[in-house]
């Protein structure tokens, strides 16, 4: 059942309410992002298995088949995650808007409930939370990316290992 607030809810009730939709959200991307990771390293497990057994043996048909297959396997499934990892990003970045914006207008809220800036920077809050939000996000944004090109590498190995075996 989906929660819904009227006006009359008061502002740290709809700050614990987005603050829930920013964890909800959070929890999604993080099994999303787990989910790739344990699909990608049973895959490659596979994979080193399969190249391995066939080190001597390239001119083997088995050397075109099988490992090329896992390898598309992997590529798909990355491709596949992308599209759910940027949007889960993109609904995070909404409800962060969302709570920045209830922070400011609320100068009570503001003064107990906002991240803390650490004193060394010179940046303002908003733009303090948007760059360390934009570097924690880097590995889980570009994890997809990393495996695509991995997996076009890999697909193409067995196919060079045997022209020059």
């Amino acid at each position: 059942m989906a929660e819904e607030f009227t006006v009359s809810a008061s502002d740290s009730e709809l700050l614990s309410y987005y603050r829930r939709k920013i964890k909800f959200q959070s929890d999604l991307l993080s099994s999303r992002l787990n989910s790739l990771l344990t699909s990608q390293s049973f895959l490659l497990i596979a994979y080193a298995s399969a190249m391995s057994g066939l080190i001597g043996h390239w001119q083997d048909p088995f050397a075109l088949v099988f490992p090329p297959v896992l390898a598309v396997l992997g590529l798909v499934l990355c491709l596949q995650a992308w599209p759910g990892i940027r949007a889960g990003y993109a609904v995070i970045a909404l409800w962060h808007r969302r709570e920045r914006e209830l922070l400011t207008r609320d100068n009570d809220l503001n003064a107990s409930d906002y991240l803390p800036v650490p004193q060394e920077t010179t940046d303002e809050p908003d733009r303090w939370f948007d760059k360390q939000s934009k570097e924690g996000a880097l590995f889980t944004k570009q994890a997809p990316l990393v495996f695509t090109l991995t997996w076009c590498y890999f697909a193409m190995l067995p196919f060079v290992m045997y022209m020059f075996a």
